[in-house]
């Protein structure tokens, strides 16, 4: 008779676990890949406006430090420096093309998926992991910023970094893993400014639940690490700020030509208060006050961030905006959250488990909360709010899976409740897409409902937990839940995205937010040839190859010539960098020569919101507002002559293009040579 060593059947068992967790987790990486890279080069150069200042800071370190938008340094752009870095890292290393361009966020993608199996399986094991990894590789949301020149992506790999660092530093009360992971955080700052700081409250409250030290020493771990925080967060803004504003780039986006400034407005508490629509005033490059009429940056930016996202609530995440995105899970994590907490005050020192449940926990309220009450935001602001998601996703599924195994009363029943309601919610979120709500919501639905008739059922019979189908069932539910997010992640890696509204999954209607993305952030990668053609051979002395209204005019042709285009508005046109006199100055100083003015065509006009429209006249007509440069715009009409449209646009008669608005004013689609000023 064979006597089988029962420690050595535990031995092969365990191996063969581990076997296939690595298989598992390799599989995964490779799917967050193929997501990530396949096709990249369809996106061609991504976002326009971010890859003419990649080409601009390859020219010179003075571009570089202060992440110049124009290679002539005239304004920068409206983000820190850190992830641009990178970028042209990148592009310094591989060529300037949209591939170099868009691979660290696709590399930060993948890197994320990793780096966020490893945290949840340090506290809730590896299936927990593994489903957490398989959630964020295939949420929508963050494969299309994966895929563009968006920097969103380098900060999650980031702040993901950071909370590896926390954890250590809870776990084992070391102040190096402390102050390390304050250091990663300000570097986050320096990728995306206060953006950054959404994992803030979380990693603070496990420190201080969670640390092994008295309550003294955390709080003195804890300043100090705001110390730190501080000083890496703010050196290079401080930086710019010293230096004279007549020695670097007008800071874009700003109202007074300060980087402190953008990185706690604009950038920062503006996202959540909004802007006091209606104009107000402006500081030039030089420090002129000027006085604004119309809409300023912040107004459009909330027309368009509202028309984005749609009006702050709590159902913002599951609205038809972003309902595709991320809404698909949110659901279920947040009944995780509920289902996780034991309803006891834990001792979360040495527990890995509490510790995780605070972080992920905090860090899904806090995103929640400001998803919920931010009047600005962008969809692909989402992807910091996707690692908490799908780290309660996957620690909700094993724990609510365990329980019910344990019949561990009340808590039993769970598992079929996220399963149904999170059905639900995806039937919702389809039904605003009917060829596709028409198919996919009988499956998933359908799915759901039988796992979860079936999971009751067995609960009912009592049938033994260790049977066999037990987990293939309940794992048929989860995997359900993730069709409707691999299909709508599945569309922008086929079919490529569109950088001037970065989102995932087919095509929505919204009229009003695609009329003025096509007329204000419309981001064509190249310049008209005959356009092109037309100013370098006309060029001369002249220092700037031409002026334009903002920078995604001008960024094709600096990505095409890499010669100085002046964007006299910034970004998109409202930012007041030149006075009247200072831009004449300019002209007779030869040198600028050339403006162009970018298309917009009387049905656009017509389709653009009453905010917008009950402004337009004073903008252009009367040449007092900011949106379109009126003052200088008003002069160049007065004093520059037009070129003859057939000279810069292929295909066109030499007739006047004026465009007649009616009471409106008029608005020019061409080139105006300003050269007999001179």
């Amino acid at each position: 008779m064979t006597v089988i060593d029962t420690s050595d059947k535990q031995q092969v068992t365990l191996q063969a676990t581990q076997l296939w967790q690595r298989i598992a987790l390799a599989m995964i990486l490779l799917l967050a890949a193929f997501m990530n890279l396949f096709r990249l080069e369809q996106n061609g150069y991504g976002n326009t406006y971010y890859a003419a200042a990649i080409k601009s800071m390859l020219l010179n370190w003075h571009n570089f430090f202060f992440v110049s938008f124009d290679p002539s340094g005239f304004v920068s752009v409206d983000k820190p420096p850190l992830g641009f870095w990178i970028q042209t890292g990148s592009a310094a290393l591989f060529g300037f093309h949209g591939w170099s361009l868009l691979l660290p966020q696709a590399l930060a993608g993948i890197g994320s998926v990793a780096v966020l199996y490893i945290l949840v399986r340090r506290a809730f094991g590896p299936v927990a992991g593994l489903l957490a990894a398989l959630a964020l590789a295939l949420m929508p949301i963050s494969i299309v910023a994966n895929r563009n020149n968006t920097i969103d992506s380098l900060l999650v790999l980031t702040l993901l970094l950071a909370t590896w660092t926390i954890s250590l530093a809870t776990e084992t009360g070391r102040l190096r893993w402390l102050l390390l992971s304050a250091l990663l955080i300000g570097l986050g700052f320096n990728i995306k400014m206060l953006e950054a700081y959404v994992v803030i409250p979380a990693f603070v409250l496990m420190y201080l639940l969670g640390a092994p030290l008295n309550w003294r020493t955390r709080l003195l771990h804890l300043v100090l690490a705001g110390v730190v925080l501080l000083v890496v967060s703010f050196s290079w803004v401080v930086a710019v700020d010293l230096t004279p504003a007549s020695q670097r780039p007008y800071v874009g986006s700003s109202q007074s030509n300060s980087e402190l400034e953008l990185a706690l407005g604009y950038n920062g508490l503006g996202r959540i208060t909004g802007p006091i629509l209606g104009g107000g005033t402006g500081t030039t490059r030089t420090g002129a006050r000027t006085t604004q009429t119309g809409l300023n940056l912040n107004t459009l930016t909330l027309l368009l961030g509202i028309n984005e996202t749609g009006l702050p609530g709590p159902f913002r995440l599951v609205n038809p905006q972003l309902g595709g995105q991320i809404g698909w899970l949110v659901l279920f994590a947040g009944l995780s959250l509920i289902a996780v907490i034991r309803w006891k005050r834990p001792s979360l020192t040495h527990n890995r488990r509490g510790q995780g449940l605070v972080l992920w926990g905090t860090w899904f309220v806090t995103l929640f909360v400001f998803f919920s009450v931010a009047l600005i935001a962008h969809a692909y602001y989402l992807v910091t709010f996707a690692p908490a998601v799908c780290a309660l996703v996957g620690i909700g599924a094993v724990v609510m899976y365990r329980d019910y195994c344990a019949h561990s009363g009340w808590r039993s029943w769970l598992l079929p409740v996220p399963l149904v309601g999170t059905a639900l919610v995806q039937a919702h979120i389809l039904s605003t897409f009917p060829d596709w709500s028409r198919w996919l919501t009988p499956l998933i639905v359908g799915l759901c409902l039988l796992v979860a008739t079936l999971l009751v059922g067995m609960r009912l019979v009592k049938l033994p937990m260790t049977w066999a189908p037990l987990g293939p069932i309940a794992t048929v539910g989860m995997l359900s839940l993730l069709i409707a997010p691999t299909i709508w992640a599945a569309i922008p890696v086929w079919n490529g995205s569109d950088p001037a509204h970065l989102v995932a999954g087919p095509a929505h209607t919204n009229g009003t937010f695609a009329v003025l993305t096509s007329s204000f952030i419309a981001e064509e990668p190249h310049a008209q040839p005959q356009l092109v053609h037309y100013l370098l051979i006309n060029q001369g002395r002249a220092r700037f190859l031409a002026v334009t209204l903002n920078a995604l005019a001008a960024a094709p042709l600096i990505i095409d010539t890499g010669k100085p285009v002046m964007a006299i508005g910034g970004f998109i046109g409202t930012d007041q960098i030149l006075t009247v006199e200072q831009f004449t100055t300019l002209i007779r100083n030869g040198d600028v020569r050339f403006f162009f003015v970018p298309t917009l065509t009387k049905a656009q006009i017509n389709h653009l919101p009453p905010q917008f429209l009950k402004n337009f006249g004073k903008v252009v007509g009367s040449g007092g507002g900011s949106l379109f440069q009126g003052n200088v715009l008003q002069w160049v009409f007065r004093h520059c002559t037009e070129v003859p449209r057939n000279l810069v646009e292929p295909g066109t008669a030499g007739e006047n293009t004026l465009v007649d608005l009616g009471a409106g004013g008029t608005l020019p689609q061409v080139m105006f040579d300003c050269a007999q000023y001179h």
